[in-house]
């Protein structure tokens, strides 16, 4: 039974320095792909969580926690800032699951990774963290380390009444308005939910066009009428404006992409800003499309056809 208790203990140790390298990588990664979609794509997000401040602040925040646990310096501090850091993550993971999202925008626009993968692998690295101990530091930061397990259990209890919170939320949301994300805009003061916001066609040949539509549920008591959009260029809108929708009901609004401008092959962004006689802000659609040459979706047809396409 010692050498066992022993032998579990050394395991935890030895494990420390793979996972926190693991980890660093992973942070410096997500960190290098949000600085890219900073750089070339508008920020149009409607929430603090997709704000250029606050994506500009985790990406600064990212770069500093991976670095430090790539260097190994002061294991235990480090490795309680990553506990606090992950159990943030799976926090905002779970809320975007919760309010239907396709993505959690983790690694950027650039690579869209489903909310539920984010949660699991956020969930398993607080797993790993738990299980795996830091050591190599004296006795005053292990007497620090104390406090800051102490902090953190609170930390925890917080974060464990919060999740209630949601989770009780969100069997509002459904009962109440059909959906916890419709919940969350109508709280936020928006009285109309487009759902999906976002869109990705796939691959379009340059030159081409393809049309899509985004379902506009009203939220309030009252009509409410799109009155116009205000989109990037390529993306235009082909339903005739304004647009009056019953309280409770639904409308569909119609947007046709033209990638005849386009002088790059690779995946591109349109946004559009659609506004209400209703006094809020404007409600961000996205549209994604992936540039191929022309004749490259027939092609690829073709073959898939024939059965000359592999699996």
């Amino acid at each position: 039974g010692c050498r066992a208790a022993g032998g579990l203990a050394s395991f935890r140790h030895a494990a420390w320095p793979a996972l926190r390298i693991f980890l660093g990588l992973v942070l410096l990664t997500a960190a290098g792909l949000k600085a890219y979609q900073l750089a070339s794509e508008p920020v149009l997000g409607r929430g603090v969580l997709d704000s250029r401040w606050f994506l500009t602040g985790l990406v600064q925040f990212e770069i500093f926690l991976g670095l430090w646990l790539l260097s190994g310096l002061y294991p235990r501090a480090s490795r309680l800032v990553a506990v606090g850091c992950f159990a943030a993550f799976a926090a905002v993971s779970l809320w975007k699951v919760l309010s239907g999202e396709t993505t959690c925008g983790c690694l950027g626009r650039s690579v869209t990774v489903h909310p539920w993968y984010a949660l699991v692998f956020d969930t398993a690295a607080l797993a790993g963290l738990a299980v795996c101990r830091a050591g190599g530091e004296g006795r005053g930061l292990q007497v620090i380390g104390r406090v800051c397990w102490a902090q953190w259990w609170g930390l925890s209890g917080g974060l464990a009444f919060g999740l209630v919170i949601l989770l009780l939320l969100a069997a509002w949301g459904a009962v109440e308005y059909g959906s916890f994300r419709a919940a969350v805009a109508s709280l936020q003061g928006y009285p109309i939910l487009v759902d999906p916001s976002t869109r990705d066609l796939g691959p379009l040949p340059v030159g081409g066009q393809e049309t899509t539509g985004f379902t506009v549920k009203n939220l309030s008591r009252r009509t409410v009428t799109v009155t116009g959009v205000q989109s990037t260029c390529g993306l235009r809108t082909a339903t005739r404006l304004p647009m009056a929708i019953p309280a409770g009901g639904e409308g569909r609004l119609c947007f046709v992409v033209d990638s005849t401008r386009e002088d790059s092959l690779g995946r591109h962004g349109y946004f559009g800003l659609v506004y209400v006689d209703a006094p809020s802000p404007p409600i961000v659609i996205r549209v994604f499309v992936e540039a191929v040459p022309p004749g490259a979706v027939l092609d690829e047809a073709s073959r898939v056809g024939s059965g000359t396409v592999s699996d």
